[in-house]
Order: C-alpha cells, then structure tokens, then sequence
C-alpha cells in the first residue's frame, strides 16, 4: 500500500542512536534529538507523571516499564511488560471480510487464547483473524513529550504523542499525577476506514493496593470515562470529549480479550485495571487526532483520590495546544 508519511510526527527511517537535527510536527524549527527504535531501544522509556507524583515509564516496544504512581519507590514495581494500545479494524482476505486486531507493541506475547475462525459465542457472522503486532516502533523521547510511529500493515498508520504537563513557573498544572495519549490516526487509501482504538491500564498490583476490592463509577463531562478507587487511592481512565467510550476491564495480554474489543471489553469483577474503547472514522486522506478518539487521558492517582483541581488543570492543558518549542 502507498502510504505517505508526510504527516508523521517525525521524520521516518532517520539514523538511531546518534544526535541528529531535524523537523517534528508542533514545532516552528528544526529540533535536535535521538532517535530509538524497538529493536534498538534506549536502557528505559520515557517516564509520564507529574512533578513528584510518580511515573510510567513508556517503553520503545509499545509496552509500559517501570512505575511508581501507586507509591512502588523502592523498588519500583515492573517492568510491567504489557501493551496499551490496540487497533481493530475489518479487513478483506480474499473475498472475505474479517475482523483484525493489531496490538501495537512489538512484543510476541504468548497468550491464553486465539480465536481463529468463527466463534458463534462472540458473533456467528463475524470471520476474526490472529492478532497482529508492529513490525517496527520508531521511538523519539523529549521530555516531557515522547513520540512514537508504529510500524504496521493496518490500512491506517498510527502515531503516538504522550505527554505530561511541565510548564516552567506553574507548579500547579506540573503537578498533575497523569499523563495524556494522543494517537493520530491517518487515512493513506482512497477508501473510507473506520475501526476502534483501545487503550488498556493494568491499574495498581495486589501489594501496592493492598486489597481486591475496587468502587468504580462512571464519569460524565468534559473528561468521561470511569474513576476506581479502593481504600488507599484511586485513578481515572477516560477520554476528553463528548464521544461515547466502552468501558471494562483490562485486556492485558489475553488475545482472546484483545480480539473482540470492537464487541466486548473484559468484565469489571474484581479487577483492578481499566480499558476504554472508542471508534473512529476516516475519510480518503484523512487525519485525525481529535479528543473524540485519539486524545486519551489516564491520571493515575499517587496514592491519594483524585483531587479536582488537579483534574481542572489537566482538562485546561489538554483542550491547550501543545507549545511550539524553537
């Protein structure tokens, strides 16, 4: 397929590992960085959290590494060595149209299980092809930011922009226990495309909870999506617009699970963790990274239940273009 990359977030198939200078979207001149790839990766991920509230690490392999927003310090809980986000689409094979997941990480998990053809439990008139990873990750770290292009034969191409916010000299809004997932979505076909973008969080381990017991309740606004709390803290997945999302349990590393997410999400019961869904359409030649679909928000609470102000100053930030940086 002819694809063009013009509208990436960076350049592709740029030298790795060495300083280089060149252009990224959201930036008025050239910048200077280094550029990982999943199969040369960086010692660890770029890490996403506020100002001493902790932090996820983000990993050049589509999976998330160390962590510490739930109070793990010493030592840090993880790797946690699991994907977060998942494309589902329909797909023609031949003259049969089924359904593919790609899972976008370029780790080949063994997973529990497969469905392989027509499973009359999920939808007898759906065909569900074996998930599909990334070919290739290529991974730009600028903290706060950290860009991500994934490399796959989906009919759409993906691109990642992850951020926490850091404004010098506003302590408030720096604050903010969460990060912000942007996913760009691009239409290179001259047909239209639709499909589902899943984001999956495996919320707190067992130790740093302390329990499994876990309140959930849905959020509804300019930030909607679901809070979980349990004694000791609490975190909210959702997304900041007015699309609806489907709600569940995270997909963690079931292939079973990640197939079916244009269907079902996991069921809630005694989980910890969260995953939001929602679906996208795109035109012929369409972008799109709007906070319908791809603009995705997880502030994990450090420890503490979600505090409003904190919320405001995310929202605030989110709906704020990102800062051009010369």
């Amino acid at each position: 397929m002819n694809r063009d990359h013009s509208r990436t977030l960076f350049p592709k198939e740029l030298p790795t590992r060495e300083w280089l200078e060149f252009k990224a979207r959201g930036f008025s001149a050239p910048v200077t960085g280094v550029i990982y790839t999943s199969q040369e990766p960086p010692e660890c991920g770029m890490p996403l959290g506020g100002i001493d509230t902790g932090c996820l690490d983000l990993e050049a392999t589509g999976t998330l590494g160390f962590a510490t927003i739930f109070n793990s310090l010493a030592p840090r809980r993880g790797p946690i060595n699991l994907p977060v986000l998942g494309l589902s689409m329909e797909t023609h094979v031949g003259p049969t149209l089924v359904q593919q997941t790609w899972v976008l990480t370029t780790v080949n998990f063994q997973t529990r299980r497969t469905i392989e053809n027509v499973n009359t439990h999920i939808n007898p008139l759906r065909y569900y092809n074996p998930n599909r990873g990334c070919e290739k990750i290529e991974y730009w770290g600028h903290y706060p930011v950290v860009d991500m292009e994934f490399q796959t034969n989906a009919p759409v191409s993906v691109g990642l922009r992850a951020w926490s916010p850091f404004i010098p000299g506003d302590v408030a809004a720096s604050n903010v226990p969460g990060a912000v997932f942007e996913v760009h979505l691009r239409n290179p076909d001259q047909r239209p495309q639709a499909g589902a973008l899943t984001f999956s969080f495996p919320g707190p381990s067992a130790e740093e909870a302390g329990t499994s017991v876990f309140e959930r309740r849905e959020i509804a606004g300019d930030f909607h999506g679901v809070e979980v709390t349990w004694k000791q803290g609490g975190y909210a997945l959702g997304v900041i617009d007015d699309k609806p999302a489907r709600m569940g349990g995270d997909l963690g590393v079931s292939g079973h699970d990640w197939q079916c997410v244009r269907e079902f999400l996991p069921p809630v019961v005694g989980q910890a963790g969260s995953a939001l869904s929602v679906d996208f359409h795109l035109e012929p030649g369409e972008e799109k990274n709007h906070p319908v679909c791809p603009r995705l928000a997880c502030p994990a609470m450090d420890g503490r239940r979600p505090n409003e102000r904190r919320r405001e100053c995310l929202h605030t930030h989110v709906r704020r273009p990102f800062p051009r940086r010369c």
